[in-house]
């Protein structure tokens, strides 16, 4: 066998052969043959190392933060498909379509609108959510661009009595945005795009569709970590939403618990890690039948050392991520051992058990 394949837990001390032979003694362990820079390599590269699966809740420890997001929208929010969309101000062409802009898809958009070009006036795409919500962050994804001569902007504003803007894009070139902005907790009624031309010019087109425009809020979802297995923390159903555990510091993960709920709608997972909630990495791939709601449900993952741990909606489908509670089993490096299992346990492979076996 090619040292290739555990290329993140080989010391000078450390042969395959002894690997593949479970020989790997407690005396090389504690002697610093087997580090945690060794255990895994976060940037991809998984070892073969696992603890034994504890089925003890007691062996889990429960994160510092959590948080539920679905497209930068934490827990509570308003998606794009529950507000009323229009067009508003001056526009050259008006912008169509505007269904495309409320159904939470950031694949379509509407029709390409064109601003003005002899007055500073301003079009706007517009998202009416009714009664609103007291949020602190705005999600969207929208374009705009320019042809000719002069300038303009785009302008993210939101109303809670008065119009206020909470992002303004120069328009030099054409750009796709899609981010998450934060501003002081507002109770947001409207949300709107606009697109103006600050030097009017006869040559100057301003251009610009959208794709979603989401509200919701920023930070910790304690529903995850209160060690009550009646809450419950969810995502909105939107594509890839996921809820992510923060232990507070970068430590050796060797396991996952979750209490599982009925409110899961998303078929499939994966677990990920990160040092960074940032660049995450997978270790495990899951189809939701396997987690049982009303009881813990223990996964073993190869050790990695990461700060993050996260519950990652994979089946590409809008659809919701719930957990009511998260715990992760950590180690030192003189607990890690090569027991029972030395293999790589399959990122992708949905046929095995919670414990990384064969079914």
């Amino acid at each position: 066998m090619a040292n290739a394949s555990y290329p993140s837990i080989l010391g000078a001390s450390i042969q395959t052969a002894e690997i593949d032979n479970n020989a790997i003694t407690t005396a090389k362990i504690a002697a610093g043959a087997v580090t945690s820079s060794k255990i895994a390599d976060v940037a991809g590269t998984q070892s073969g190392v696992q603890m034994p699966l504890s089925t003890t809740i007691g062996d889990y420890t429960q994160p510092t933060a959590a948080v539920a997001t679905s497209e930068g929208i934490v827990g509570n929010g308003k998606l794009s498909s529950e507000a009323t969309p229009s067009t508003s101000g001056s526009w050259a062409v008006v912008p169509s379509n505007l269904t495309n802009a409320t159904d939470d898809d950031a694949g379509t958009q509407t029709t390409q609108g064109t601003g003005i070009m002899n007055s500073a006036a301003i079009g706007y795409i517009e998202f009416d959510f009714g009664a609103g919500e007291t949020v602190t962050a705005i999600s969207v994804k929208f374009w705009y661009g320019k042809t000719g001569t002069g300038w303009g902007n785009a302008l993210l504003q939101v109303y809670d009595g008065t119009w206020t803007t909470i992002k303004s894009y120069p328009i030099s070139a054409s750009t796709t945005v899609q981010e998450t902005v934060t501003f002081a907790s507002k109770l947001v009624t409207k949300a709107r795009i606009g697109w103006n031309t600050v030097t009017p010019n006869t040559n100057l087109q301003v251009l610009g569709y959208a794709n979603y425009l989401h509200l919701g809020t920023i930070g910790d979802d304690a529903y995850a970590r209160d060690d009550s297995t009646a809450t419950v923390a969810k995502t909105k159903a939107l594509a890839n939403s996921n809820i992510y555990a923060d232990m507070n510091s970068a430590l050796n993960v060797v396991a996952v618990a979750i209490y599982g709920t009925s409110e899961m709608t998303e078929t499939e997972i994966q677990i990920r890690t990160s040092t960074d909630a940032a660049a995450w990495t997978k270790f495990r791939t899951i189809l939701t039948s396997k987690i049982i709601a009303g009881q813990w449900n223990y996964i073993l993952l190869n050790a990695v050392n990461a700060r993050y741990i996260q519950v990652y909606g994979s089946s590409g489908s809008a659809l919701a991520v719930a957990v009511a509670e998260i715990k992760v089993r950590t180690a030192t490096e003189s607990q890690i051992t090569l027991g029972s299992r030395n293999k790589v346990i399959d990122n992708s492979d949905t046929a095995l058990t919670l414990a990384g076996g064969a079914e």
